[in-house]
């Protein structure tokens, strides 16, 4: 049988992949094995008008704690409606609750998820998936940062399917496990680990779509994006209504800048999720890009109000505004993008270029220089100098 992905939420942003501390730098690494085949897609030329914006879910620049998990009810241990049910794809070889949690997660739902895991948790204390479900979700309800908590229970889901890697209890586990240990390696920054996993993974099912997922994250890490868009179509042969995947896909054709199939991919996404903040938020940067700034805003503010904690939504709209001529309501986007994530250099550097559109010089130096003592290599962008006031 098949297995729902174990999918991540963060996107990776063009040139900018480290985000935190906790993040390592990434290496190249020579791949050892082919990408599935990619023919090519026939692409229509035409943009698709972003829909309605969805409802409204309260102030978007609340900054709430944390929910707790919840309560488990049979509300949430069944399938909510028959749409979500028949996304589900059982497997044979893993705890139903397990892929119900995972599939709370592709969907959004993680308060739902996270008091999914934690109950296998207390049932199972050994569980590797649930550990790596556990960081995960509190990584998206953190604002998508890796956090101690986040690192120590990747460690535990590594810990723990090394052990089912080394010593399977039935055929089928070491292929699950290998997958699982992948996708915690990816999310401490250890591509080579990560990419060896998946690909034992796929020696041993080749059609397994949690593999493919794997190698295709290692790739987009790696930029190489022609391959982790090969192995994402492939995945979804398997799993061919999973928005997790739909927008993965469509955020490597983001950053390989083909602006309409990522728009294209991303609506799909948003089609099958309506509440997927990083999917509006990719279709909002690559409208950005081919100058749909109105479009672009929209889709950032939707991502917004499904999550007022995805400050990369504030950074797109923050640009689209650059776009439109509207430098404060940029400015005010990049103090809510700073908030959370104080660490980029390149949200200094936003700030700093609506400040200098707005002539508040000496605020926009300030920003320069913090940008600076964050990475002193940091290049920054040549039109900057160009709206920067000349020295006497």
């Amino acid at each position: 049988g098949s297995v729902m992905l174990a999918m991540d939420t963060n996107p990776y942003h063009t040139d900018n992949i480290t985000t935190t501390p906790y993040q390592e730098q990434y290496q190249n690494y020579t791949h050892q094995y082919p990408p599935a085949d990619n023919p090519d897609d026939n692409y229509e030329d035409d943009i698709p008008p972003p829909p309605p914006p969805p409802p409204p879910f309260g102030n978007i620049y609340e900054n709430e704690e944390i929910p707790p998990p919840p309560t488990i009810t049979d509300e949430i241990l069944t399938p909510r409606d028959k749409v979500v049910e028949d996304q589900i794809i059982y497997s044979e070889h893993e705890d139903k609750l397990l892929v119900q949690a995972r599939n709370s997660f592709n969907f959004s739902r993680y308060t739902e998820a996270l008091a999914l895991v934690t109950h296998i948790l207390s049932i199972d204390p050994t569980c590797a998936g649930a550990y790596l479900l556990r960081a995960k979700c509190v990584r998206v309800m953190s604002g998508n940062l890796i956090t101690k908590k986040c690192l120590e229970d990747l460690k535990l889901a590594i810990s723990h399917s090394s052990k089912e890697v080394n010593f399977p209890s039935h055929p089928h586990s070491r292929e699950v496990a290998y997958c699982i240990r992948s996708d915690a390696h990816r999310l401490q920054g250890k591509l080579q680990e990560a990419f060896s996993d998946a690909s034992e993974a796929l020696r041993i099912n080749k059609s397994n779509p949690l593999a493919l997922f794997a190698r295709a994250m290692v790739y987009l890490l790696q930029r190489d994006y022609s391959n982790s868009i090969a192995d994402m179509k492939e995945a979804l042969k398997y799993d061919p209504k999973n928005p997790l995947l739909m927008r993965y896909r469509a955020e490597a054709h983001r950053m390989k800048k083909e602006w309409l199939k990522a728009i294209k991919h991303a609506t799909r996404a948003i089609e099958n999720n309506k509440l997927f903040a990083q999917a509006y938020d990719t279709r909002a940067d690559s409208y950005r890009m081919v100058g749909k700034f109105k479009e672009a805003i929209q889709d950032a503010t939707n991502a917004l109000k499904a999550d007022p904690k995805y400050y990369r939504a504030f950074e797109t709209r923050a640009y689209a505004y650059l776009g439109e001529g509207k430098y404060r309501e940029s400015a005010a986007d990049c103090d809510e993008a700073i908030k959370v994530n104080p660490y980029a250099p390149r949200l200094y550097e936003l700030r700093a270029t609506a400040l200098f559109h707005l002539k508040r010089t000496d605020e926009a130096q300030e920003n320069i220089e913090r940008a600076k003592n964050l990475d002193p290599n940091y290049q920054f962008d040549p039109e900057l100098e160009d709206i920067m006031p000349k020295k006497k």
